[in-house]
């Protein structure tokens, strides 16, 4: 229930508190399901797959239902009539602006096909799941083939000449593969010049500290730790394991993240739980005045990933966040794992650069070549360039030319990412836009708050996360990225800052 005494919206507008109602119906639906897939990747026994994928398509038909109603379509006309006037607010706006563009876009979507795809996706998961631990993509090839031509079916029935740019957009509003190829080009250029140099500087760094045995338990204990320390609220939220680190945001007072505990580094799960939790403290600070709408949710993909990147990179992986606090803490929960002498080299390995079979497991440099290569092989298969079938092949090539690196089994090479079983294509692009994005808002950080490292040194960030709250999280979707961004920094989209902030890590880190 939203008061009028605090409300962002218009809400003794007639018109206003109906489509509040509609909005309010679809969110309750999609909490639901993100509660029911969450479920499907944590505790859900594997016997329950089938029924499961009924369920998510159930709510999906209803949400659908709600959404594309001859009722909601003439209340968004009305409503779009009357904004000439002026009279409504931004939040009112926005409101309009974002539940127009869910209805423009579901209402050429058959209600069968919906269902169609929650189905495949949620069937998909669980085949994924199974192949990967096999690792064989003979067991997962014929329900992503199943996915891909529903998807084919979504795009024609939205009509999109180019399939891939819808599925860019659903992501990233207004993206598109012309506008994605240049700034991919230049991150790729800027990403081999760096590496150039690395390669060229006769520093070498063990990363074998990484490799030591420790329990589950204890990385779980100190990743709570640092969770905490980043303002992450356990009353509203939850760290669990998973297959693949994800995180779920069901609702502001309720959002799910997990790690996976089995991987190469110890930090591993540590790095993957800090990520998973940037995206949390997005969603645990939206106003909460925007809950239960369209609008109680990051302005795109790509921003939201900027959050996580955020902390994973420029905090996670920086000197004052492990100096006289964190590395301590480590020390103390995991005894006779490391040495406090090794504190330099500890900090040198977990910011090496080295090429990784694996994508959550990359360094900063190298991590945007598994985008890219991603993105490539997701632009191709759109075009018909490349067929399902050919998927591990192309993969293996392209880490081959990328990376430099052999796949030697398809666990380790197509069957590493979740995205594709629940039919998330063209997510992947939205990682390096949020590397780029979280470069920018780190260099406004630094700029607007005082001592800004000596805080972090301090253990207790909390004054980061209410700058992070006020500049991008209370927003949810009220702005377009590119509005945000300008807001939270000053400036559109600027991918020097990245440039930048590499060069100047990695050129102290690796002499040049």
């Amino acid at each position: 229930m939203i008061h009028k005494t605090d409300a962002l919206f218009s809400v003794d507008h007639s018109g206003i508190e109906r489509l509040l109602e509609v909005d309010h119906r679809i969110a309750d639906l999609r909490a639901v399901s993100g509660l029911l897939e969450w479920d499907q990747e944590t505790y859900m026994p594997a016997g329950a797959v089938e029924a499961r994928g009924e369920q998510l398509a159930t709510l999906a038909g209803l949400s659908h239902h709600i959404l594309t109603s001859k009722k909601t379509g003439n209340l968004l006309d009305a409503l779009h009539k009357e904004t000439k006037r002026g009279e409504f607010t931004i939040h009112d706006q926005a409101l309009i602006r974002e539940s127009s563009r869910a209805y423009d876009r579901s209402v050429k979507v058959p209600r069968k096909l919906v269902e169609e795809l929650a189905k495949a996706a949620s069937t998909g998961v669980e085949c994924w799941r199974q192949a990967r631990k096999k690792s064989k993509f003979s067991l997962f090839k014929n329900a992503l083939a199943k996915i891909f031509e529903l998807k084919l079916k979504e795009a024609e029935c939205i009509g999109y000449n180019n399939p891939y740019d819808l599925f860019l957009d659903d992501h990233e509003p207004g993206l598109t593969t012309a506008k994605l190829n240049p700034i991919f080009a230049e991150l790729k250029e800027t990403t081999l010049q760096i590496l150039e140099r690395i390669r060229g500087s006769d520093r070498q760094i063990d990363q074998e500290i990484l490799q030591r045995e420790a329990h589950t338990e204890g990385l779980k204990e100190f990743s709570a730790k640092v969770l905490q320390a980043m303002g992450f609220d356990f009353n509203c939220g939850r760290l669990d394991s998973s297959t693949h680190p994800f995180s779920t945001g069901i609702h502001p007072t309720d959002t799910r993240i997990t790690t996976h505990f089995n991987q190469q580094f110890f930090t591993s799960p540590v790095f993957s739980a800090i990520h998973e939790a940037g995206h949390a403290l997005n969603e645990q600070g939206i106003d909460t005045r925007l809950q239960r709408t369209l609008l109680c949710r990051g302005a795109s993909h790509g921003i939201h990933e900027s959050q996580s990147r955020f902390w994973e990179n420029y905090i996670g992986r920086s000197a004052p966040f492990w100096q006289n606090n964190f590395y301590r803490t480590l020390l103390d929960i995991f005894p006779g794992l490391l040495e406090y002498w090794e504190e330099q080299n500890f900090m040198l390995a977990i910011n090496a650069v080295e090429p990784n079979l694996i994508r959550v497991n990359s360094d900063e440099i190298t991590y945007n070549l598994h985008i890219i290569l991603r993105f490539e092989i997701e632009r191709d298969l759109f075009a018909g360039r490349l067929k399902i079938a050919d998927l591990p092949e192309a993969w293996n090539a392209k880490i081959k030319e990328y990376l430099g690196l052999t796949v030697p089994d398809d666990a380790r090479g197509v069957l590493q990412d979740i995205h594709w079983s629940s039919g998330g294509f063209g997510y992947f692009p939205t990682y390096s836009l949020g590397n780029l994005y979280a470069a920018q808002i780190y260099a406004a950080a630094k700029h607007d708050l005082d001592n800004f490292e000596e805080r972090i040194k301090l253990g207790d960030m909390n004054f980061l996360r209410e700058w992070l709250r006020e500049s991008i999280h209370k927003h949810g979707k009220t702005y377009q990225a590119d509005e945000l961004i300008e807001m939270a920094t000053g400036e559109g989209l600027n991918p020097a800052h990245f440039k930048n902030y590499i060069f100047e890590k990695f050129g102290q880190i690796y002499g040049f």
